[in-house]
C-alpha cells in the first residue's frame, strides 16, 4: 500500500490534538481495545496529512499506523503496509516480524518469502534473537501446516532451513530444533544428497529423533557406526539435561513445562512429571490464561495420573477442563478426544462410547479429519471393551473408509475390536507407507515405566501376537529393526 503524500490541509489545532494523542499512545492497548485502535488510527491519519509526516518521523508514524490497523481488525491493510515498511527499512526486526505474522494471519502465500527476507536482512545477533523470541510455536505451526497437504517437500525444506538459520525456537527447546533438522535431512536424503543430510543427522541430540535414526533403515546411509544403545543413552541424557535446564531458565513457559514433563514420563518418571504438572493443571485460572498450551498441561497431567493408576482422578481433571466449553475454546477438541481414551483406561466403557459418539455427531466440525478418526476409534474401543461389538461396527466402517486420514487410529480400533487379521494388515500398510518411522517407534521393546492399564495390556498382548506373524516380521525387517530400549511403553508404545 503506497503511502499518501502529506497535503498540509489539516488545521494546526487538529494536528496538535493528534500529536498529543500519539505521544501518549498505549501500544499494548491497541491490541486489546478495538475502539481505541480505531481512534488512534484517525489520529495517525491526521498526522499523515500534515507537515509533520516527513523525514525521520515518517517511519514512526507508519509503524503506529500498522499497529492501529492490526488492532482495528484490518489485517490485510496492515500486512500490505508491513511489507512496504520492511522493504523501506530492512533489518528492523519488528517490521519483519509483523510482515511474517500478518502473512500467516491473512493466509498469504508469501509467508515463507517474508521469513527468508528477514533472515537475509537482519544482521544483528540481538535483533535475530528478538525476532525468534517473538515468533511463537502456534504461528510456526499454522505457517507450515499448508506445506503438508499436499506434501510440498521443497517448501517443507525451505521453511525448516530458514527457521534453523534464525535459530528458532531458541536455546530452550531442543526437541523443536531436532525436529526441523530431521525434516530437512529427510528431504536431502530422498534426493540422494548424503553430504547435506549427514551433518544434520549427526547434529540431532534428543531422544525421539535419535531413536528414529537407530530403528529405521531409511537413515542407515547417514547414521554413525557406533553402538546404538550408547547413542540412545546419550540422547536420553541430552533430553534430560536440556529440558531440566530450560525449565530452570524459563519456569513460567507452559511449552517448556510440557517438554520437561513429557521427558519424565518418557523414561518412566511419571510421579515426578505429575509433581510438576498438577499444581498448574488444577489452577483453571492459570490454565485459561495460557490458552491451548495450558490445556495441554492439563492433558499431560491426566496422562501422568493414568500412568500412576489414578484413572478416575484423570477423568475428573479432564472433565473440569472440558467444562470451559468447546464453543468458547475450540482448541479443547484435542483434549475432548483424548478424554475418551482416558475413560476407556478408567474402565468407563459406556461413558467413553457415549462421549465419543457425541463428539462424532455433534462436535465434528471442531475436528480435523485426523481428529475425527480418533473420535471414531474411541467409539469402537468403548463399545468393544464394553461388550457391544455390534455398536462398534458402523464406526469401524468409517475408519476403514478413511484410513488415509489417520492410519494409527484404524490400527488401534482393529486391536480394540480384536480383529487381529485386520490389525496386522493395517500395520503392514503403515510400515510400507510414508509414516513407517512412527510405526517402527511404536513397535520397539520398551523396558521402563509403569505397568499398563488393563485395557492397554489387552491391546499390547494382541499387538505382540501380531508382530510375531511372519508377514509382519518381514515388513518390519524391510523397513527397520526392533531394539530393547530403556524407555516407557505407556508413553511410547502401542500405536
Amino acid at each position: 500500500m503506497a503511502a499518501q503524500q502529506p497535503s498540509s490541509t489539516v488545521s494546526a489545532q487538529a494536528t496538535e490534538k493528534a500529536l498529543d494523542a500519539i505521544g501518549a499512545i498505549d501500544t499494548e492497548r491497541l491490541f486489546e481495545d478495538k475502539s481505541y485502535a480505531q481512534q488512534m488510527l484517525v489520529h495517525v491519519e491526521t498526522v499523515r496529512r500534515s507537515s509533520h509526516y516527513s523525514g525521520d518521523g515518517k517511519l514512526h508514524i507508519d509503524r503506529l499506523r500498522m499497529l492501529a490497523l492490526i488492532g482495528s481488525g484490518q489485517a490485510k491493510e496492515a500486512y500490505a503496509l508491513a511489507t512496504q515498511l520492511a522493504k523501506t527499512a530492512p533489518g528492523e526486526f519488528d517490521l519483519h516480524y509483523f510482515a511474517f505474522l500478518l502473512a500467516v494471519e491473512t493466509g498469504s502465500e508469501r509467508a515463507l518469502d517474508e521469513l527468508e527476507f528477514a533472515d537475509r536482512s537482519i544482521a544483528s545477533k540481538d535483533d535475530r534473537a528478538r525476532l525468534v523470541e517473538s515468533i511463537d510455536s502456534d504461528t510456526v505451526q499454522r505457517f507450515r501446516q499448508r506445506f503438508y497437504q499436499p506434501k510440498d517437500k521443497a517448501r517443507i525444506a525451505r521453511s525448516a532451513q530458514v527457521l534453523l538459520n534464525l535459530g528458532w525456537p531458541g536455546p530452550n527447546k531442543l526437541e523443536f530444533i531436532d525436529a526441523l533438522r530431521m525434516e530437512l535431512a529427510e528431504v536431502h536424503l530422498e534426493k540422494g544428497d548424503i553430504a547435506r543430510a549427514k551433518p544434520l543427522v549427526f547434529a540431532v541430540q534428543s531422544t525421539r529423533p535419535v531413536l528414529q535414526i537407530l530403528v529405521s533403515r531409511k537413515w542407515d546411509p547417514v547414521r554413525d557406526s557406533g553402538d546404538s544403545h550408547e547413542r540412545l543413552a546419550q540422547a536420553i541424557a541430552a533430553s534430560d539435561e536440556a529440558s531440566e535446564r530450560a525449565l530452570l531458565a524459563v519456569p513460567d513457559d507452559p511449552e517448556i513445562l510440557l517438554l520437561r514433563a513429557q521427558f519424565l514420563r518418557s523414561v518412566g518418571k511419571s510421579a515426578e512429571a505429575l509433581e510438576l504438572l498438577l499444581p498448574k493443571a488444577e489452577n483453571l485460572e492459570w490454565v485459561k490464561e495460557q490458552g491451548e498450551n495450558g490445556f495441554w498441561v492439563v492433558n499431560e497431567a491426566a496422562y501422568a495420573l493414568v500412568d500412576l493408576k489414578r484413572e478416575k482422578d484423570a477423568v475428573s481433571l479432564m472433565q473440569k477442563l472440558l467444562a470451559l466449553g468447546l464453543p468458547e475454546n475450540p482448541s479443547l477438541i484435542s483434549m475432548a478426544i483424548n478424554s475418551v481414551g482416558i475413560m476407556v483406561d478408567a474402565g468407563d466403557f459406556k461413558g467413553a462410547s457415549e462421549y465419543a459418539v457425541t463428539l462424532a455427531t455433534k462436535e465434528a466440525d471442531y475436528a480435523s479429519p485426523y481428529g475425527l478418526m480418533w473420535m471414531w476409534e474411541g467409539a469402537v474401543c468403548g463399545y468393544s471393551f464394553g461388550g457391544n461389538p455390534q455398536a462398534a461396527q458402523p464406526w469401524l466402517v468409517k475408519l476403514k473408509a478413511n484410513e488415509k486420514d489417520n492410519r494409527a487410529a484404524l490400527t488401534r480400533a482393529l486391536l480394540c475390536a480384536n480383529d487381529t487379521d485386520g490389525a496386522a494388515a493395517s500395520l503392514i500398510r503403515r510400515l510400507e507407507g510414508d509414516a513407517a518411522d512412527d510405526a517402527l517407534i511404536a513397535l520397539q521393546d520398551y523396558s521402563a515405566g509403569p505397568d499398563l492399564p488393563a485395557t492397554k495390556r489387552t491391546l499390547e498382548t494382541r499387538m505382540r501376537e501380531i508382530v510375531l506373524r511372519p508377514d509382519v516380521q518381514a515388513a518390519i525387517a524391510k523397513k527397520g529393526r526392533v531394539m530393547k530400549v530403556p524407555l516407557s511403553r505407556i508413553y511410547w508404545g502401542l500405536f
